[in-house]
């Protein structure tokens, strides 16, 4: 499992991924808000 804390205004808000039930799905968020991965736009790509 992967644990990810996102800082806010509120507060801290702790979330966990689930590796074993969604690996692509985690793999791309941490990719995202690591900044490892580049978002595009499917519309304007």
């Amino acid at each position: 499992m992967t644990t990810v804390i996102m800082h806010t205004s509120e507060g801290d808000i702790k979330i966990n991924l689930f590796d074993s039930k969604a690996p692509e799905t985690v793999k791309n968020f941490v990719g995202l808000a690591t900044g490892e991965r580049e978002w595009l736009d499917s519309f304007s790509g």
